[in-house]
C-alpha cells in the first residue's frame, strides 16, 4: 500500500511464501530468510537450518529489516526483538496498545512456552482487543492474521525513523484467531 513504510512493502512482497510439506522438500525462499537475515549462532558464525520446518518468524523479520537497511538482531528467537529499535508506548492499562504504528514490529508471547519463545511480525491493522499482523511462519506461511493484544509483550519501531500512520481500532473478528506460530 502507498502509506506503508519501506520495510512493510518488502514484507508484503513475500506474502504467500509457504512451507512445502514433508521432510525432504523445502521452500528455498524460506530457507534463504536465515541467510538474508544474518541469523547467527552465539559464537557469531552463520546458522541456517537448511529446512522450512524450523520456526522461522525471526529469520523472516531479520531478512526484511536487513533488506530495508536496518541491522536485525541476528537471532533465531522472536523475543530477541523485545529490545530492538525504539519502544512504542501508546497508552496505559487497558489502553496500553490502543494505537500502534502501521509497520511496527510486534513481539508476542507464546502461551505456555515461558519467556524465551514467542512470535514476531509487522502490525497492519488494529481493533479493540486484537492486532492484525503480517509475518513469517503464521500457519507455515508468510501471511496476515489477527492476534489477541493480550499476547503483546513489546511494540518496537526502527530507531530514528519517523512514525507515519497509526492503526486505531477498526473492524475485526470478535475473537482473534488461534493460529499456529511455532
Amino acid at each position: 500500500m502507498t502509506g506503508d513504510p519501506g520495510w512493510l512493502r518488502l514484507a508484503r512482497a513475500e506474502l504467500g511464501q509457504s512451507e512445502i510439506g514433508g521432510p525432504s522438500q523445502h521452500n528455498d525462499v524460506i530457507v534463504g530468510y536465515w541467510r538474508r537475515g544474518g541469523i547467527a549462532r552465539r559464537d557469531g558464525t552463520a546458522w541456517e537450518p537448511g529446512n522450512d520446518e524450523t520456526p522461522w518468524c525471526a529469520a523472516f523479520m531479520g531478512a526484511i529489516l536487513s533488506e530495508a537497511g536496518f541491522t536485525p538482531t541476528h537471532s533465531a528467537l522472536a523475543r530477541s526483538y523485545e529490545n530492538w529499535g525504539e519502544a512504542v508506548l501508546t497508552g496505559e492499562g487497558a489502553y496500553r496498545w490502543a494505537s500502534i504504528p502501521l509497520g511496527a514490529i510486534v513481539v508476542l508471547n507464546r502461551p505456555g512456552a515461558g519467556t524465551r519463545f514467542g512470535h514476531v511480525a509487522f502490525a497492519i491493522a488494529a481493533a479493540e482487543r486484537s492486532v492484525k499482523l503480517l509475518g513469517g511462519n503464521q500457519n507455515d506461511a508468510v501471511s496476515e492474521d489477527w492476534f489477541p493484544k493480550t499476547r503483546i509483550v513489546a511494540v518496537r519501531w526502527p530507531a530514528g525513523q519517523p512514525a507515519g500512520e497509526y492503526l486505531l481500532w477498526s473492524a475485526a473478528p470478535a475473537r482473534a484467531s488461534r493460529i499456529r506460530t511455532r
